[in-house]
């Protein structure tokens, strides 16, 4: 029996018609893939204000507005494609089930956090990566709308995100494309450790960057760009 996802890529593969596309457009999704490519590398040698750029490139391929139309809604493919859903498998269930019970507990399907125990015993973050470091991307698949607005990630304040809030506040909020007043939502994660673990560097030292929000951008532009290329047949 076919899987939800395997239906949804033999219905697009039935109803798209990739020659029916202006050639410009595909210029120009061309160009957005490029650049994730080459934000994906750089951020993968260490340079995590890349996540910055992978926000901008994906708000232009997948984000919707009342005044903008996103590229990959022009070419009428958007709400059509299936999107390589990369999440963790088997978490969300028990998330739910923890957060039904009144439990305001830690969690993202988008990272994994790389831990270490300390002399006493006491957890330390030493890092967060991407989700696919360990679980590949694309044997799962899902609707748009689900991909973009399910949430992915919890804090300890109850606060739950979308990659589509991801998106939003590194791009339009935090110098992707634009600089604004930061979000009580987005600081409490990205800079006062809402998340729930301590950061430290190799000496025990308490660092600034202690967020999964970065390593959950890098997640989402993996599987923005193996869900086009998967749709459009590109390798």
């Amino acid at each position: 029996m076919s899987t939800p996802g395997e239906k949804l890529k033999a219905r697009f593969a039935r109803r798209f018609d990739a020659t029916s596309i202006d050639g410009d457009l595909l210029v120009h999704v061309a160009e957005q893939l490029s650049f994730i490519d080459t934000s994906c590398a750089a951020y993968d040698l260490g340079n995590r204000a890349e996540a910055k750029r992978l926000a901008t490139t994906v708000r232009v391929l997948a984000h919707d507005s009342e005044v903008a139309t996103s590229l990959l809604s022009r070419m009428s493919m958007r709400d059509e494609m299936p999107w390589a859903d990369g999440s963790i498998p088997g978490q969300i269930a028990p998330i739910r089930e923890r957060q039904s019970a009144g439990h305001r507990q830690a969690a993202s399907v988008l990272t994994i956090a790389h831990a270490s125990l300390g002399l006493n015993e006491d957890m330390k973050l030493i890092g967060w990566a991407p989700a696919f470091e360990e679980f590949p991307v694309g044997q799962h698949h899902v609707p748009f709308k689900y991909w973009w607005e399910s949430s992915r990630m919890w804090d300890v304040h109850g606060t739950e995100v979308s990659r589509r809030l991801i998106v939003h506040w590194l791009a339009n909020k935090d110098g992707g494309a634009h600089v604004d007043v930061l979000p009580a939502e987005y600081e409490a994660i990205a800079r006062l450790g809402s998340m729930g673990l301590p950061w430290s560097d190799a000496a025990g030292g308490l660092k600034r960057e202690h967020s999964p929000i970065r390593a959950a951008m890098r997640q989402i532009a993996e599987e923005v760009r193996v869900s086009v290329r998967e749709a459009l047949a590109l390798t």
